[in-house]
């Protein structure tokens, strides 16, 4: 769990860092596409990850949970404005990395499932028509979507059970280590 603590905060203050040079570019990018009414809510988002990475009194789990939703919401959006791209799928990796690495490997499993449920979601909307991405060109092909969201399952799969394989032979480590003292 300690692990797990300094892990959530070393993201946290690299998010913040990183996320702050990201922050500036999305807001540049936006205003240039005429999007400049998604400015509030890409600082309020920013202020969130700020104030998360530097108030350890909202304790772990609450911290880990804003950071999850920190990368869900922009991979949605992502989804939204540009269709199943490279971007947004990693932007979902990366939630079930890192749902992995701070929650667990079920949690990881979560992450994957309802990483796959958005895409299919949005895939499904975009397909009928329903909605149209804002940036990019409709993807109608359904194939897309499809095969898009089983490279995005097959990837995660394969990382998150390489990841297992590491974090369980580091614990191992770490118990002998801890015997031997």
């Amino acid at each position: 769990q300690q692990l797990r603590e300094r892990l959530l905060t070393i993201l946290l203050v690299t998010s913040t860092l990183a996320g702050g040079v990201v922050y500036i570019s999305a807001i540049i990018q936006v205003f240039q596409e005429g999007l400049a009414r998604m400015i509030p809510a890409y600082t309020v988002l920013y202020l969130i990850l700020v104030a998360t990475a530097f108030v350890k009194k909202l304790g772990y789990r609450l911290r880990a949970g804003i950071l999850l939703i920190l990368i869900y919401i922009p991979a949605v959006f992502n989804l939204y404005l540009n269709g199943l791209n490279v971007d947004s799928g990693l932007f979902f990796l990366t939630l079930v990395v890192i749902t992995f690495l701070l929650v667990g490997f079920w949690s990881g499993l979560l992450a994957i499932g309802l990483s796959l449920l958005t895409i299919m979601v949005m895939g499904i909307l975009v397909v009928q028509g329903v909605m149209v991405p804002v940036m990019n060109p409709p993807q109608p092909d359904q194939m897309l979507w499809i095969v898009g969201g089983l490279v995005f399952a097959l990837t995660s799969a394969i990382l998150i059970i390489s990841y297992d394989f590491l974090v369980t032979g580091l614990e191992s480590q770490l118990t002998h280590t801890q015997e031997l003292l």
